[in-house]
């Protein structure tokens, strides 16, 4: 996303717009000093229920300062530190991320996962998001994901959705994702 940034003179959000994409735009002093205040003021607006449809599947996390930083976020232990402390303020990653941003899904679900699961994560650029092999790794990638599963669930009943509909959704928006981690639902789950 660096390069983006530099081809527009700076202006990464008028990229986003023209996309139809909602940048959150994080400076990497908000991720160093643990600041989750602006990220967390942008983000309770996009998930009012007046805008609940409008900006289903449209969010982009982007961290300025970070284009030239080669680890993977996961292996920063200051932004681990910033997203965790922002998911418990703001939950509703599944309903809103861009499910055509596979980056920010990677990321999602790598910062949710317990410090000693990342630890070997990455080894190599090209495996900046590889998920390390460990025996409890699938019941924490199901137990995050079921959390995030929950809290749409939850988003959408609020906003007035029949529970029925609103698991029929969630179960949508989770079919976008489990894709771009390696996974798949299993055949009875997609009709419950």
């Amino acid at each position: 996303m660096g390069n983006v940034q530099k081809i527009h003179n700076g202006n990464i959000r008028q990229v986003f717009h023209q996309a139809g994409l909602i940048p959150c735009i994080i400076p990497r002093a908000d991720v160093e000093s643990g600041d989750i205040q602006p990220a967390w003021q942008f983000l309770k607006k996009i998930n009012q229920k007046k805008h609940l449809w409008t900006n289903r599947d449209a969010l982009v996390l982007y961290f300025a300062g970070y284009e030239e930083d080669t680890r993977a976020y996961f292996q920063i232990p200051e932004f681990v530190r910033y997203f965790r402390n922002l998911s418990q303020s703001w939950i509703y990653w599944l309903w809103f991320l861009n499910a055509k941003n596979p980056e920010n899904i990677r990321m999602v679900l790598s910062c949710h996962l317990p410090n000693h699961l990342l630890s070997d994560a990455a080894q190599t650029p090209e495996d900046q998001y590889a998920v390390p092999v460990q025996d409890d790794l699938s019941n924490q990638v199901s137990s995050i994901m079921n959390r995030l599963c929950a809290d749409t669930e939850t988003l959408l009943c609020k906003a007035g959705r029949d529970p029925k509909i609103a698991h029929k959704l969630t179960l949508n928006r989770l079919d976008l994702w489990l894709p771009i981690l390696g996974l798949s639902l299993p055949a009875k789950e997609r009709t419950s």
